[in-house]
This record gives structure tokens, C-alpha cells and sequence, in this order.
């Protein structure tokens, strides 16, 4: 009788409107003790058969022996009467063909005995592989009707188990901080209980995923679009060198012309605009000195310009 294929009797529950069913079968528990149950209680009926089928050749042997004898005995006894015969008739008178008849019904008396023992000796053993029969067939019926008991007490067991189990499990479900930390924390246990042997995995799973609705009714607090910490709130950028606008020494706003009049520092082989540039103006007894710098940045170019009041040349 094979445990896992015939089982009727399942676990049932509901999370979420949404129906779980789990073959108690499945894996381990009651289920399993219960298969090394019938393992143990097939080897004892097979045991009763074995006893059954030795008690049976040795009540056959002797039945056999019983009837063996008398046959034997009665031959002997025929064998004894036969020569016998002749004598005692001769004693009485009586020759020739009375002593042919005599003989002939000695013989017929014999061979009568001996079928009659034969038959008997059939009967017997008729009886002795029926009682052998009624026998086995009682512990077989036996053995069925244990079997089935001890199933579905085992199946009760184990439903009893689980449904324990996934309300012990409901009612202790973790409840980790509604931050993203907590999220992750939820969706690193869904992972591995998924992974997991639990033959109840999907229904707790599917616990866990409601405890995180309750809590996260809006989602993963991180999202997938933070920012991650990082920069400035700004929009200016920089590019590599300080960029002013005007000097703190310079104690006048006007600009001057801005015509190049030599180049200082180092230029880009491709392109000889990058580098440098000063332009000088008069501003009464001092001049204003500007200094443009020229940078370049992919197929950008930017310009930086710094002012510096300077004495008379």
C-alpha cells in the first residue's frame, strides 16, 4: 500500500482570496513515520505468511505420514490374508475355483480400503491448506484495516501540524521597520523561504508578502529613482579651474577692451585657441589687467576671465 498516491485528505488554506492546497504526503512528518509503520507491518504479515506456509507442510507431512501408514498397514494386512487364503479354504474342502473367488474379493476388499484411505487422506489435506487460507486471509484483512486506520490518523496528525504551524507562523510574522532597510529585510527572507524544503513555503511566503502590504502599502520606500546621496542642489558646474567673477581688490566695475595681446601656458596641439589671453587698459594712473582663460571640454570651449588692478607701466 503506497502512502503518497492514494491520500484524499488535504491541507487547505486561504490568503489573500487566494487558495493553498499541500499533500501531507508530501515531505516527512506524520506521513513518513506512518511509511516506516506499514514497512514494519507489511514485514509482519509477511512473517504470518511464512509461519502459515511451514505450519501447513508440517501439518501436510504428518496428514500424509497418518495416511501413508494405514495404506501400508492395510497392504500388509491384504499380503497376509492372501497367502492365508488358500490354506484355510483347503482346511474347510474347498478347492479350485472357490479358492480364485476368495482371493479375487480379498483382493477387491483391499483395493476398496485403500481408495477410501485415499480419499480420506485428500480431504485432510483439503482441509489443511484451507485452514491455512482462512488463516492468512484473516491477518491480510487485518493488516489492510490497521493500515488504513493508522493512515488517516497520520494524515490528521500532519494537517493538525500544519495548520499549527501556519497559525503559529500568522501570528508571529516579523515586523521589521517600514524604511527601505526593512523592505529589503522582507524581501531577503521571501527569497530564502522560497529556496527552503518547507512543504508549506508557498503559503508562508504568501503571509509574508501581506505583512509587507499592511506595512509597505505604498511599496519599497527606497523607490528606484533616489537620488543616492551625492552632489550639490546647484546648477553651475565646474569644469576643472577656478572660475571668479572679478576681483576682490578691484574697487572699479568698468570694462576695458578685451583685445588679446599675448598668449601665456600650454594649448592643445589641435586646436591653438585653448590657452591664456591678456588685455590691458588705461584706467587713469592704473591700468586693468584681464585674464581670460580658454578651456575646452569635448566639443565645448569656455571662457573664464579674471580682472587685476595693476600700477602704471
Amino acid at each position: 500500500m503506497a502512502v503518497g498516491n492514494n491520500i484524499s485528505n488535504l491541507y487547505k488554506t486561504t490568503v489573500n482570496g487566494r487558495t493553498f492546497t499541500v499533500n501531507p504526503a508530501s515531505a516527512g512528518g506524520y506521513l513518513s513515520a506512518y511509511g516506516q509503520y506499514e514497512t514494519d507491518r507489511t514485514n509482519q504479515l509477511n512473517n504470518t505468511r511464512q509461519q502459515l506456509d511451514n505450519t501447513l507442510a508440517q501439518n501436510n507431512a504428518t496428514t500424509n505420514a497418518n495416511y501413508d501408514n494405514s495404506a501400508r498397514q492395510a497392504y500388509v494386512q491384504y499380503m497376509q490374508r492372501q497367502r492365508a487364503l488358500p490354506s484355510q479354504l483347503q482346511a474347510l474342502g474347498v478347492n479350485g475355483g472357490a479358492t480364485e473367488s476368495g482371493l479375487l474379493n480379498l483382493y477387491n476388499n483391499y483395493g476398496s480400503s485403500h481408495a477410501a484411505n485415499e480419499q480420506q487422506r485428500n480431504a485432510d489435506l483439503t482441509t489443511n491448506q484451507q485452514n491455512r487460507d482462512d488463516a492468512y486471509n484473516n491477518a491480510y484483512q487485518a493488516y489492510l484495516s490497521d493500515l488504513n486506520e493508522q493512515k488517516q490518523q497520520a494524515i490528521s496528525n500532519q494537517i493538525n501540524e500544519y495548520n499549527n504551524e501556519i497559525t503559529r507562523f500568522s501570528s508571529s510574522v516579523a515586523q521589521y521597520p517600514t524604511t527601505a532597510g526593512g523592505y529589503q529585510k522582507y524581501e531577503e527572507w521571501i527569497k530564502n523561504m522560497a529556496a527552503s524544503s518547507d512543504p508549506l513555503k508557498d503559503i508562508k511566503v504568501a503571509l509574508i508578502r501581506q505583512q509587507m502590504a499592511t506595512q509597505f502599502p505604498d511599496g519599497n520606500p527606497g523607490g528606484s529613482g533616489g537620488s543616492g546621496g551625492g552632489g550639490g542642489g546647484g546648477s553651475r558646474r565646474s569644469y576643472g579651474g577656478r572660475r571668479s567673477y572679478g576681483s576682490s581688490s578691484s574697487s572699479s566695475s568698468s570694462s576695458v577692451s578685451s583685445t588679446p595681446v599675448r598668449r601665456t601656458g600650454t594649448s592643445s596641439s589641435s586646436d591653438n585657441s585653448v590657452g591664456q589671453y591678456y588685455s590691458t587698459g588705461n584706467g587713469g594712473n592704473r591700468a586693468r589687467r584681464t585674464r581670460s582663460t580658454v578651456s575646452k571640454k569635448g566639443n565645448t570651449y569656455y571662457r573664464t576671465s579674471t580682472n587685476r588692478l595693476r600700477g602704471r607701466y
